[in-house]
């Protein structure tokens, strides 16, 4: 959004802005009013109401977030996306509708919470890499972190 927001504040609707602000925020007072005195959303508990505000503020960032994106392409003609990113939603999205599946008919204590946390991240990371969605930066990240951890190695022999 960071840079939706400057491309729009560079060809000079800072009003625009504003209003986006506007109605992203009275979507969350909306969304908050309905969705926190529900006593479960999607199956997920929400007795004391933190899911209904989570839910509510994460749509309501997602949208403005999206009219951003809609914003900067109608005043610059630049869409501020990769394709890629599709791909690392996606790669996110998958293993985490498996997780709300299996959190419903599962019943979750600590022991599973942490091995379906850590199946989520590994599979996540395969599905980067079977998505082909790292770039080059992400590579040298990923060959930085494993010459740090090899130098760890040799040190610790």
């Amino acid at each position: 959004s960071l840079i939706s927001n400057n491309l729009i504040a560079m060809v000079g609707k800072s009003r625009v802005i504003l209003y986006d602000l506007l109605i992203a925020s009275i979507l969350n007072i909306i969304l908050n009013l309905i969705l926190i005195p529900k006593s479960s959303i999607f199956g997920l508990d929400n007795s004391l109401g933190i899911t209904g505000a989570a839910v509510a503020t994460t749509t309501s960032f997602l949208v403005y977030n999206i009219l951003f994106l809609i914003q900067a392409k109608k005043y610059t003609s630049i869409i501020p996306l990769k394709g890629s990113i599709f791909k690392v939603f996606l790669a996110a999205i998958i293993p985490f509708t498996i997780l709300l599946f299996l959190q419903n008919i599962l019943q979750i204590n600590t022991i599973l919470f942490m091995v379906l946390s850590l199946a989520f991240i590994l599979s996540y990371i395969i599905l980067l890499f079977l998505f082909k969605s790292l770039d080059d930066n992400d590579r040298f990240i990923i060959n930085y972190i494993k010459t740090k951890i090899n130098s760890y190695q040799m040190y610790l022999n």
